[in-house]
């Protein structure tokens, strides 16, 4: 996969948009729906985000910067209110977004950046009454890459 800037071009991420793999993840999600709860997901370019956020149907949403500030913000208000369970997105909400409630963290995209694996693991991380635990779900396998930036990760 070409790199632009240290991370994956964004035209190597946009081979990850495919129909069956895309299929699988909604498959996975909607199986598990009650163990995974409030679902964000990472992909790595914004056609991605809106692909795989439709397949949700009325579960989800995606938000991305091509589409305005007021868009993300109300796809945003409806991940918190809990009116959506699953939100796609690029790297919006990676940093400085605090949804405490956030259960589950699906990495469908590869990250060269330890600092960008962190922010995007960190969203479910957050403290919140009655959670110890939330789930991350890596579909690329990168988990032993980070190893010793987690802390008390154990496979379920």
């Amino acid at each position: 996969m070409r790199k632009d800037n240290g991370d994956f071009a964004n035209a190597s991420l946009e081979k990850l948009n495919t129909p069956d793999r895309n299929r699988l993840i909604v498959d996975d999600w909607k199986r598990n729906r009650t163990k995974y709860g409030k679902t964000l997901i990472f992909v790595g370019t914004q056609e991605h985000a809106r692909t795989l956020g439709g397949l949700f149907g009325v579960d989800g949403d995606y938000a991305v910067s091509g589409d305005g500030e007021d868009g993300r913000r109300e796809a945003g208000e409806r991940f918190r209110s809990g009116e959506i369970k699953v939100l796609v997105n690029v790297k919006i909400l990676s940093e400085g977004v605090d949804v405490p409630d956030i259960r589950t963290v699906i990495l469908a995209r590869p990250t060269l950046s330890p600092n960008l694996f962190m922010q995007m693991v960190g969203r479910g991380s957050r403290i919140c009454g009655g959670k110890s635990f939330f789930y991350l779900v890596d579909i690329h396998d990168q988990l032993p890459d980070y190893e010793d930036f987690l802390v008390g990760v154990q496979d379920l």
